[in-house]
């Protein structure tokens, strides 16, 4: 999308909002009203089209839609890889179990080779772990353009059960001398899985260029305008009918309040004014 496409679709939404026309989805009418008495230049296509921020949100958009897509693929190929390899290490495990019941030299050496692909196993989760985490570390920190905010790449999964993931299992001492025994083990405790929160980051990016330009406008109104600028790059699809906008194409839910929720807990400094 082009900056003047985007400017003729933010003062599409604009006009509607002051129509009261379908803006519920991202609270427009509020927006207009604070915009009007603090920033009036927002509200006009002249004064608008002027403005060098749009620069940026239109440069920040463009990379959120390029990675948004690398992210999502990454995420499958991972959780796939990582499937896979969990379970080739349980049915390892289960044949060295069978194998370490039995006597004779055939079972030992079955046995040591089982025992080796498990070792062989592990080692592949940890490198594509550390892959993963170092790859997106150094492509996403460009993005945002704070290398402060590379720590808030990976978000706990509150359903680890939902990526179909094998749960990764670590033991020591006694537990793993059991382990090498053969003998029954504890059900292990799950590691939280992660995944990139692109959207968060893509989020807060945008509320903090809304907030270094226009540093009296509230939080809640720079939540709103986050949900507009979603609108104005096609990032969602809209339901008018029951005022509900889903990002593309996970068709996860954006809400103004959950945006403000966002914002609210992101440690920045604080403006002057912000409620």
């Amino acid at each position: 999308m082009t900056q003047k496409q985007f400017v003729n679709r933010w003062l599409e939404e604009m006009d509607r909002a002051r129509r009261h026309d379908r803006t519920s989805y991202w609270e427009g009418e509020e927006a207009v009203k604070e915009l009007g008495k603090k920033y009036p230049r927002l509200l006009t296509a002249h004064s608008l089209r002027r403005e060098a921020f749009i620069n940026d949100l239109v440069r920040e958009a463009r990379l959120y839609e390029l990675l948004r897509t690398q992210v999502a693929e990454s995420n499958r190929a991972f959780e796939t890889a990582f499937k896979v390899l969990g379970t080739i290490k349980k049915n390892a495990q289960g044949q060295a179990t069978s194998m370490e019941r039995k006597s004779g030299p055939a079972f030992r050496r079955i046995l040591n080779s089982f025992v080796q692909l498990e070792t062989e196993i592990e080692r592949c989760f940890n490198e594509l772990r550390t892959w993963r985490s170092a790859f997106w570390r150094r492509t996403l920190t460009t993005y945002p353009g704070k290398k402060g905010d590379a720590k808030d790449i990976w978000i706990p999964v509150t359903a680890p059960e939902d990526w179909g993931l094998p749960q990764e299992e670590v033991y020591t001492g006694a537990v793993k001398e059991a382990i090498e025994r053969g003998s029954r083990l504890p059900d292990p405790k799950p590691e939280p899985k992660r995944a990139i929160d692109l959207d968060s980051r893509f989020q807060i990016r945008v509320a903090s260029l809304f907030g270094l330009e226009f540093p009296r406008l509230k939080k809640s109104t720079r939540a709103r305008l986050v949900v507009l600028v979603y609108i104005c790059f096609n990032f969602v699809t809209v339901d008018n009918s029951k005022g509900e906008l889903k990002i593309r194409p996970s068709e996860e839910q954006l809400t103004v309040s959950a945006v403000y929720e966002k914002l609210k807990h992101y440690k920045r400094r604080r403006a002057p004014t912000e409620v």
